[in-house]
């Protein structure tokens, strides 16, 4: 599951633009932060069996 997550995670950012590091809370899961303070987490779905991803808002609500 994470190889699959962080293959994901590898094609949607540029190498060096963002700070990549484990989020054991979900399955797979991997913590993306961008240079601006920007967050999200990447994590495989097991219900729905395909990579998912989260992000709080501004408020530190989740979407």
């Amino acid at each position: 599951m994470r190889q699959r997550v962080m293959e994901h995670v590898n094609k949607a950012f540029v190498s060096g633009t963002v700070q990549i590091s484990e989020f054991p809370a979900l399955p797979g899961g991997v913590l993306v932060r961008d240079k601006e303070g920007g967050e999200a987490v990447f994590y495989w779905d097991i219900l729905r069996d395909e990579i998912a991803f989260t992000w709080p808002d501004k408020d530190g609500d989740t979407k």
